[in-house]
């Protein structure tokens, strides 16, 4: 966290001044509403051209396309995570787009795909569920974080066993699967985005705590857009699993 502050690339970005907010939190719910946007419409444009759609759920070729789309996905996270201080503003915008495109493919095309295919998901209250949970999730986990409850002592430990919990059901559910080892999955990726979330939002309002205590400046205006790049990309990428997961689970027969 605290090379959070020593970085001097900032400086030489063209940022333009409306995108540069007075608040972190503000500045962060702009860009995840940016990236949310992205990612919505290229899921729904991947799922809404067939020969994209036939490719992808009908040939060997088309899953690892997906295979190799989530790795460079999960690589350009990594590099955004671990290098973020030494990237240019312009070049964060560009990796996010990218990553939201990319999400968009490997997620949310196939949430897309399944309520064009299933009419029976297409009632508003399912689509009002899906999108509002997520929602009602992320609302919970920041003020839970404003109200400084989350134990971020607790909630590494909890991901791991998580995290764990889910690799270990999803490789068995290779060779047995039934209904209630899906909802284990399902639920288990629940929790784990459910913690991610909380994470985030520790982080950022930390974070926020230390921008608030300097003095206001170019340097931390940039410091605020640079920060908000971040965390908005990331709670798209927590908003977008969060969806996924519930579709799949209020879409089951």
């Amino acid at each position: 966290m605290d090379n959070l502050y020593n970085n001097n690339s900032y400086t030489e970005a063209d940022a333009k001044p409306k995108l540069i907010k007075k608040t972190l939190f503000s500045s962060s719910m702009m860009w995840f509403a940016i990236d949310l946007i992205i990612a919505l419409v290229s899921g729904f444009i991947f799922s809404s051209i067939t020969p994209i759609v036939n490719f992808v759920y009908n040939t060997i070729a088309g899953s690892i396309t997906i295979i190799v789309a989530a790795v460079v996905l999960i690589v350009l996270l990594f590099v955004f995570n671990s290098q973020r201080n030494k990237y240019k503003v312009k070049s964060m915008i560009v990796t996010s787009i990218i990553s939201m495109i990319l999400l968009g493919f490997t997620v949310l095309m196939s949430v897309c795909y399944a309520i064009k295919i299933n009419t029976s998901l297409e009632n508003p209250s399912f689509l009002l569920a899906v999108f509002l949970i997520p929602a009602a999730f992320m609302f919970f986990m920041g003020l839970i974080g404003a109200l400084n409850l989350i134990k971020i002592k607790i909630v590494y430990p909890l991901m791991i066993i998580a995290f764990l919990a889910l690799l270990i059901s999803s490789i068995v559910s290779w060779f047995i699967f039934n209904n209630t080892l899906e909802i284990v999955i399902v639920c288990l990726g629940i929790v784990l985005t459910a913690l991610y979330m909380a994470i985030d939002w520790f982080i950022m309002l930390k974070t926020n705590k230390k921008l608030n205590e300097m003095l206001d400046s170019e340097y931390k205006r940039k410091e605020i857009l640079v920060s908000g790049i971040y965390f908005g990309l990331h709670f798209a990428f927590d908003y977008v699993y969060m969806l996924a997961y519930i579709a799949r689970l209020l879409g089951r027969k």
